[in-house]
């Protein structure tokens, strides 16, 4: 796994994987990442800063050769090019900021995404809130985690031959209650 950070290392994900011995946990600073997309098979776009067209190329045709891709995007102000990438994947855009807490009420631990992460589940799981969320745009969308006002904190988009997630929220909050 490949965390690729626009405003430094997101200490949540950190926390999340990095201890995880099935997965091997790479960070780097997106300005300064010199290495191969192919070497991983998720990457995290955390934050991202402007998305230069050379690498939404790469992560493209990361995606089309099997890739996973989690996009997380900046609170309040979207960086250039982020549009372009999502538009490239297939991926419905964000769309406008929604700054309102919201707290989680469900969580879908049948999608693939939890695939061995709980044992079972129970209705006294602490459940994620977060202070705000982007809307997002059209698309084939599967809620992974709702609230009772219908938003949804977490969503995943199916590509027809490329897989993809997108948040409508930066993570460090929704993992806030880890």
């Amino acid at each position: 796994m490949l965390e690729l950070d626009g405003k430094g290392p997101n200490a949540s994900l950190r926390r999340l994987f990095a201890a995880d011995s099935a997965v091997e946990f790479t960070a780097s600073p997106q300005a300064s990442f010199e290495g191969t997309l192919s070497d991983y098979d998720f990457i995290v776009l955390n934050e991202p800063q402007a998305i230069a067209s050379g690498l939404a190329q790469q992560l493209h045709e990361w995606t089309m050769a099997g890739g996973s891709l989690l996009v997380l995007p900046p609170d309040e102000t979207l960086p250039d090019g982020i549009g372009d990438l999502l538009s490239m994947l297939g991926a419905p855009s964000f769309d406008r900021w929604v700054k309102r807490p919201v707290r989680a009420n469900a969580v879908d631990a049948s999608s693939s995404l939890y695939r061995g992460v709980f044992g079972g589940t129970t209705d006294e799981m602490e459940l994620p809130s977060v202070q705000g969320h982007y809307t997002l745009g059209a698309g084939v969308l599967q809620s992974i985690i709702s609230s009772r006002d219908a938003s949804l904190i977490c969503r995943r988009i199916r590509i027809p031959m490329r897989r993809s997630c997108a948040l409508s929220r930066s993570i460090a909050s929704y993992l806030s209650c880890l």
